[in-house]
């Protein structure tokens, strides 16, 4: 038992040191690309466990867009797809995306790397 903390807490560690590097914003982002990177940080934070995004905590996330915004998130892992939100509008010039590396709990105990994405638009 306590080996298994003690791997959920270097998981924990090494996942949170990799999303503060993938998150670093590039300077001179402009508001649309600022609205999705947010809105991604608030929908990762709704999601996650530990530093595990668990897909059944996904329709956690309608509240992640800031008003006056819709918004769609997919998160996949390990072949499998999960959505929530709104579908995005058929033109992608209208949407601002923005995506991050997460590892998934696919199953209970069972973590594959995967990827969250949120679109949002007005």
């Amino acid at each position: 038992m306590v080996g298994l903390v003690a791997a959920a807490t270097v998981v924990a560690a090494v996942s949170s040191y990799a999303l503060v590097l993938a998150d670093t914003d590039a300077p001179g982002t402009d508001r649309d690309e600022t609205v999705a990177a947010t809105t991604l940080s608030r929908a990762h934070t709704a999601i996650t466990s530990g530093g595990v995004a668990v897909p059944a905590r996904l329709a956690n996330t309608t509240g992640a867009a800031p008003p006056a915004y819709e918004l769609h998130v997919t998160l996949t892992a390990a072949g499998q797809s999960w959505r929530a939100g709104s579908q995005p509008p058929a033109d992608p010039a209208t949407v601002a995306a923005d995506d991050r590396r997460v590892g998934v709990a696919v199953t209970p105990g069972r973590i594959r790397p995967g990827r969250l994405r949120v679109e949002v638009w007005q």
